[in-house]
């Protein structure tokens, strides 16, 4: 299916399902920063034996199209924090009106995860649940950077690309940041993104400010606290992920709080793309543990560390 975004980019979002018919439920996979959906056929063949439909697609600034368009790495000139949640809507409110009776789950890995997070407290009504891989806490130096990726796309315009600001997104990765080793113990997965033309790109001023603006909302008090208190929470994370820490431990607990239904899972020794990970199937076979529970009705918040 094609729809025509907010953002001016072309969005192309592909269904995926197991047979003819409705399926028990759809997942919307929203991928994480500087990657693209098609890193996600394990999850979504996974997904499929199980019996349940698969939603892919790539943001605004992000996959094949971007790219032929000389776009990646940017949302949009202005007000792309807002276009790009629209566009999620709108992808949300077409799968739930061509399959009113199936159950629909989010998942978001990193980036997507900080979306997931704002749609679910946002236009939380008829999303089940939501599985949030690879994602943060509260980031000290988010507003200042914000301000300062404003500052500059303003001096150099919307699409300036400053290595400095994208070196700064990164500048908590430790030594794991050389050559991307902080994504996976598995070095084929590493040498597979570091050779792809559509992986690891840097993002515009307009779009770090973008994600910045998402991760400063998505942690305040009152964007958690409107989040779907009917729908199931997944959080999985790996304990070597530079971008896990006490604020995904805190976040967990606020839910639980909140009286929420929450599964925390960590992954020992594990970085940051679990589902590429070197214990990729385990990860996989949590995840659809979950998603079978959520179908039928069965899931019940738990803390696990693997």
């Amino acid at each position: 299916m094609w729809s025509t975004t907010l953002s001016g980019q072309p969005l192309q979002a592909v269904l995926h399902t197991p047979e003819p018919g409705a399926p028990d439920a759809v997942v919307i996979v929203i991928h994480g920063m500087a990657e693209y959906s098609g890193r996600y056929e394990a999850v979504k063949d996974r997904l499929l034996s199980l019996g349940v439909g698969v939603v892919l697609f790539d943001l605004p600034g992000h996959g094949l199209q971007a790219a032929e368009t000389k776009r990646l790495g940017h949302f949009a000139d202005t007000g792309g924090d807002y276009k790009v949640l629209a566009d999620i809507r709108t992808i949300i409110r077409t799968i739930a009106g061509n399959f009113p009776t199936s159950k629909i789950l989010l998942l978001g890995h990193s980036m997507g995860s900080f979306l997931a997070r704002l749609i679910m407290a946002s236009d939380p009504a008829g999303i089940a649940a939501c599985v949030l891989s690879g994602t943060t806490g509260k980031n000290g130096m988010s507003k200042a950077g914000r301000v300062l990726a404003n500052g500059l796309s303003r001096l150099y315009g919307p699409r300036h690309v400053s290595l400095f600001m994208n070196r700064l997104l990164q500048s908590g990765y430790g030594k794991l940041r050389a050559g991307n080793q902080w994504l996976s113990r598995d070095a084929e997965t590493v040498r597979r993104y570091n050779a792809d033309q559509l992986c690891g790109f840097p993002l515009t001023v307009s779009a770090i400010s973008d994600l910045l603006s998402w991760m400063i909302r998505m942690n305040r008090a009152d964007t958690i606290g409107k989040m779907n208190r009917q729908a199931a929470y997944l959080i999985m994370s790996g304990s070597d992920d530079p971008l896990y820490g006490p604020g995904v431990t805190r976040f967990a607990a606020d839910l639980k709080r909140r009286g929420m239904n929450v599964q925390t899972i960590v992954y020992e020794d594990a970085r940051h793309e679990i589902f590429n990970e070197s214990n990729r199937e385990h990860a996989l076979d949590d995840l659809t543990a979950f998603v079978r529970q959520v179908t039928s009705g069965t899931s019940g918040g738990q803390d696990d560390n693997n």
